[in-house]
């Protein structure tokens, strides 16, 4: 389910609840998602705090995000994030909040007994942190410690997690770049007393990401795609994929994860020195289709909005000269409406 819970019995039963491994709140943005969850080594992406906290000081700017997610069978995910707060020769530190709420779901105490509705939620509270810890090679690391409240009904239970990272960059041929990221999500296992058993059992994953420039008349934009592999405690391994292609203020996405395509796209427009970006995507899951929508507010131009200003900045200094050039050219030749043309002496006519 979408809780990340399966009952095998009744909330106000004695028997245990069987807990998935999977986290159900794992993110708070549209990007990550959409390209595959292909997050691990993605460069200047809030949502490093949740999938490489390695990858934190890439952060360019400073935003604060919201986002949410409906699922067909009427959960709801909620969440906001303030992202990118660098302390100098210190770090930079994100933080995030994020809570799922199921809405009604169907249980059965046994196969004979009749269904009853049940609630649940799922709620996190995320600190990350990163800095660059090999400065002469680019190498960066961080971590991200999780706060984790689960509740059904009248059972409830906390946990806390911590995951750790790696990140690195490599400039290749003309502004170019090879990203390589690994992480061991849940350092800390996450123990649960409402299972009473461990939940959020440690993974490692592993990214290659490529991205490179592109340029379409005045338009520039940055093409990017990703590769995870992730490794489970059961020996499962998972590949996920992901691609986006960014021009000028528009950005496309699309991914592959567990066997289902994603989708996305996104927007953005500058005010004064901020940065406003909208982002939807949907995702195709086993048992719904995930359509969510995230807005963010970056404290500063992202590389795209400067991009722009920098050419409106331009063209207008141009025009300026032209102006300046043409209003000097009439200066100089006076004001003789017909060039050539002069006076008669002791006259006011012309010749």
């Amino acid at each position: 389910m979408s809780v990340a819970m399966l009952l095998s019995g009744s909330p106000s039963s004695a028997q245990p609840l069987k807990v998935v491994e999977k986290s159900a709140v794992d993110r708070f943005g549209v990007t990550a998602l959409v390209v595959g969850r292909t997050g691990v080594a993605n460069s200047n992406d809030p949502n490093s705090m949740i999938y490489n906290p390695g990858a934190l000081p890439s952060l360019r700017l400073v935003g604060v995000h919201l986002f949410t997610s409906n699922l067909e069978l009427g959960s709801h995910f909620y969440s906001t994030a303030v992202t990118g707060l660098s302390v100098k020769n210190f770090g930079t530190f994100s933080a995030a909040y994020m809570r799922l709420d199921s809405g009604d779901i169907t249980g059965r105490r046994t196969e004979l007994d009749a269904p009853f509705q049940y609630k649940a939620t799922d709620q996190a509270f995320a600190l990350g942190y990163g800095r660059v810890l090999w400065p002469q090679l680019g190498l960066m690391g961080g971590f991200t410690l999780r706060f984790r409240q689960k509740q059904i009904e009248k059972l409830s239970g906390n946990g806390y997690g911590v995951d750790g990272g790696l990140f690195k960059q490599f400039t290749v041929f003309q502004n170019q770049k090879i990203n390589v990221g690994a992480t061991y999500q849940e350092l800390v296992p996450l123990r649960m007393s409402l299972a009473e058993e461990t939940v959020n059992r440690p993974v490692v994953r592993a990214g290659l990401g490529y991205e490179w420039p592109n340029r379409v008349g005045f338009l520039t934009g940055r093409t990017s795609v990703g590769w995870d592999v992730a490794r489970y405690p059961a020996g499962e391994t998972h590949h996920f994929f992901g691609v986006e292609y960014g021009l000028g203020m528009f950005a496309l996405r699309g991914g592959y994860q567990e066997g289902r395509p994603s989708f996305g796209l996104g927007t953005e427009f500058a005010r004064s020195r901020h940065t406003f970006r909208l982002d939807y995507g949907l995702v195709n899951r086993a048992y719904a289709q995930l359509h969510t929508v995230s807005l963010s507010w970056l404290l500063g131009l992202s590389e795209p909005a400067a991009h722009q200003r920098a050419l409106r900045q331009a063209n207008h200094e141009q025009l300026k000269a032209e102006s300046d050039w043409m209003d000097s050219a009439e200066e100089s030749s006076g004001d003789d409406p017909a060039p050539g043309r002069r006076k008669r002496a002791g006259s006011d006519s012309w010749r």
